[in-house]
């Protein structure tokens, strides 16, 4: 929804203006979770890492245990994804060498979207909104289970204690899923 608003903005350029857009909005949208006692998964860590594989796809696969990764997510295929994550697959990947301001617009425009979510993210917390941990498994570059570890480090350096993510990952989402 925020990304849609902005898009309407007049503000300018997307990383300039983007994550003072989020700020300024944060406390409307957060009134609203809290009204309508709205959970939210976070993905963090996705954000975080998902522009990198803009530019730095190898050293991104290196990072991973893609041994336990499905196949034919890695590959692609018609029926799992349309794309994979492997280089010359990878929806994220920029395969051509672009100029150099080029290349720092389309960086500073995935840290800025990274940063939004940071920004709301401190903010649910601070202001009390029900999160549970979350990962996107499936999408790219995300190995179930793996990645519910690197969500977990995610949600503590933006303000959860390390007890609440536990909680976020067990104890918030249990009574949820017995629905």
């Amino acid at each position: 929804k925020l990304q849609d608003e902005y898009d309407r903005d007049e503000r300018g350029p997307y990383a300039e203006g983007f994550v003072a857009f989020v700020a300024e909005r944060a406390a409307a949208v957060i009134d609203d979770l809290l009204a309508n006692d709205l959970t939210v998964t976070s993905t963090l860590w996705l954000m975080e890492v998902v522009g990198r594989q803009a530019f730095g796809l190898e050293q991104q696969l290196s990072e991973l245990p893609i041994e336990y990764a499905n196949p034919a997510m890695l590959e692609g295929s018609p029926y799992v994804a349309a794309v994979g994550w492997l280089p010359g697959r990878n929806q994220f990947e920029v395969t051509d060498d672009p100029e150099p301001d080029e290349r720092r617009r389309i960086e500073a425009s995935w840290e800025a979207r990274a940063e939004a979510h940071r920004t709301l993210f401190r903010r649910m917390v601070e202001r009390g909104v029900r999160i549970v941990a979350g990962t996107d498994a499936t999408t790219h570059l995300v190995v179930p289970g793996f990645s519910l570890h690197a969500e977990l480090a995610s949600l503590v350096r933006n303000g959860m204690t390390p007890a609440d993510a536990l909680r976020a990952a067990t104890a918030t989402p249990a009574p949820r899923a017995a629905h």
